[in-house]
């Protein structure tokens, strides 16, 4: 869609269309997945409190890697 909208034939890198959706998708678990677990199960395991705060700090981290693949091959599409 983004190509031809930028009357492209096709992406600069398909690779990068992989690794941005692959990012995209590990934020979007990981951020809310931690969400959707039931209490009980967070209470009964005491460690995996740490784990959902884990998983929900890395999600900023794995949505930012994952703006910045789309990011680079929007650019290469539209400069190249």
């Amino acid at each position: 869609m983004i190509p031809g909208l930028l009357r492209k034939k096709c992406v600069a890198s398909p690779a990068l269309v992989e690794a941005t959706f692959w990012l995209g998708t590990l934020a979007v678990v990981s951020r809310v997945l931690p969400l959707i677990l039931p209490p009980s199960l967070v209470e009964a395991l005491p460690w995996s409190a740490s784990i959902a705060q884990t998983a929900y700090a890395f999600s900023g981290m794995l949505g930012l890697g994952a703006v910045l693949c789309l990011w680079v091959n929007l650019w290469k599409t539209a400069v190249g």
